[in-house]
């Protein structure tokens, strides 16, 4: 095995339910949720979501909504005022474009605004069950930089470089593991090395070990 398949055999063990936490009900939905997430902690999104989806049911409603009546509902949301027009915006290609259909391409899924690749690849994998390539987030740049995986804080390059040491189908849950990694333990700052179940695969930790710091 190499090193990434062996890390990944570990935090399959720390994490044997990692998923999104995402809540929805239909594919539109999580595509609006999508747009509500970035920048915000899922808790937030879920919360606020169930008042959008209350205040319009339908795609269509979204669609002919004025923007101050989306931003009254979202505004817990950061950067309410652009998600809002993102998400009217989103309603209306839907309806225009894809006939309410939920496209199932990268491109035709970052045709929507605020949608990227990454979240494109997590639309896909969560509602057409693909993986189309490996979803890198800040969690996933953090940590691969940390351990020493790869140097880059390119997603690209980080992608194709786990994308070519697991098979297609552990690249969804390689992703996941990141982010549930990078809540619990491999933090931002102040990172939890001596709680880390791959400490002994990590050039940080190992370092901190020599310096004495845990």
């Amino acid at each position: 095995m190499n090193k990434v398949e062996l890390i990944y055999q570990k935090l399959s063990e720390v994490y044997p339910k990692a998923s999104g936490t995402l809540e929805y009900r239909s594919p539109s939905q999580f595509l609006f949720i999508n747009i509500l997430s970035p920048q915000c902690t899922d808790k937030v999104v879920n919360k606020v979501s169930k008042a959008l989806w209350k205040k319009f049911e339908t795609v269509e409603k979204i669609a002919s909504a004025k923007l101050r009546d989306i931003q009254n509902v979202i505004r817990p949301v950061g950067f309410f005022i652009v998600k809002s027009r993102y998400i009217r915006e989103s309603a209306r290609l839907l309806m225009s474009r894809y006939n309410f259909k939920l496209p199932s391409t990268i491109k035709e899924l970052r045709s929507f605004p605020g949608i990227g690749r990454k979240t494109a690849l997590v639309i896909l994998q969560k509602v057409f069950n693909r993986s189309d390539g490996v979803i890198v987030d800040t969690h996933h740049i953090r940590i691969v930089n940390r351990i020493g995986i790869i140097r880059s804080k390119s997603p690209i390059d980080i992608e194709n470089f786990i994308s070519s040491k697991l098979p297609r189908s552990k690249w969804f849950k390689w992703s996941s593991f990141m982010v549930f990694h990078g809540r619990n333990t491999c933090i931002a700052r102040n990172p939890k090395c001596a709680n880390c179940s791959i400490s002994h695969f990590c050039n940080f930790g190992l370092s901190a070990n020599h310096r004495g710091i845990i």
